[in-house]
């Protein structure tokens, strides 16, 4: 039977003090990052975060207090410039003992992020200091993915995959494991291959279908999946577009490819029984 996917289941950019940045209106290049935008921290005590872009260079960032059990912080305010294509920015953050209420740190977070449409994708960097102004933590990475809210009210909630996510994934699945085929990394149920990552260079995943399966996939998300090239393609071999796809219709379609093969490998065993009579 056809199953439709969706059923698959930081101080001033100077070390001083605010002043030393020269604010100013934002030019035409980089006025797109103005306005709300939800974004996923991965490397974070707590990943989600908001953060608005000001047309006069300043920004806030905001994220659920209770994010970390042993400290609170406070909004996190700080600058940003448009620089060779990229965002560069810094922000300030402020954190207490939730018990004793005393100082804990100041966090400075720079960031670097390059816009695509509404959506961006970046690095953040955090080091933390004392009230004496040393060093306690630091430099923590993270890697940030941010969608656009939109003036209607309607946030974009959907986070894209890399080949991190689809590894991630793909290794969640009872008796998955990692091995590879002629130098690139495939993923193995009892020993057979249900997806790989032959292809990640140009930015796909691979799922092991049948070629019933692979129609109803392209035919539901044709700008998400696409046959393979050539023999394998035919057989059910089906790209999947990680920079289209969320981390839903990912799973959902591992997920698929993965049962695909739980089911391949109990049919061989039972033709083996009774072979074996």
């Amino acid at each position: 039977m056809r199953r439709p996917l969706i059923l698959l289941g930081i101080a001033p950019l100077c070390l001083g003090s605010f002043a030393c940045h020269q604010v100013s209106t934002a030019s035409n290049h980089s006025s797109a990052i103005i306005g709300a935008w939800l974004v996923k921290a991965r490397g974070a005590p707590f990943p989600y975060h908001m953060f608005v872009f000001h047309s006069d260079g300043t920004m806030q960032q905001a994220n659920p207090d209770a994010g970390d059990p042993n400290t609170s912080d406070s909004n996190g305010m700080g600058v940003w410039v448009s620089a060779g294509g990229n965002i560069e920015g810094k922000l300030v953050e402020v954190t207490a003992d939730r018990a004793t209420h005393q100082f804990v740190s100041r966090g400075e977070i720079s960031f670097v992020i390059k816009l695509n449409g509404n959506a961006f994708s970046g690095t953040a960097n955090g080091i933390f200091y004392d009230a004496a102004g040393q060093r306690t933590r630091g430099p923590i990475s993270a890697t940030m993915e941010g969608q656009r809210g939109y003036p209607s009210g309607q946030l974009v909630t959907t986070f894209f995959m890399n080949t991190s996510d689809f590894r991630r994934i793909a290794l969640s699945f009872k008796g998955a494991e990692e091995s590879s085929h002629m130098g690139a990394p495939d993923f193995r149920v009892g020993g057979r291959i249900f997806a790989t990552l032959a292809h990640e260079a140009k930015g796909y995943g691979n799922l092991m279908l049948t070629p019933e399966l692979q129609a109803d996939f392209v035919g539901e998300m044709p700008d998400i999946f696409l046959p393979v090239h050539g023999g394998w393609g035919r057989n059910g071999a089906t790209h999947i577009r990680l920079a289209k796809a969320n981390e839903d219709v990912l799973t959902g379609a591992l997920r698929v490819a993965w049962q695909h093969r739980l089911d391949k490998n109990a049919k061989m065993s039972r033709k083996k029984r009774v072979s074996r009579g």
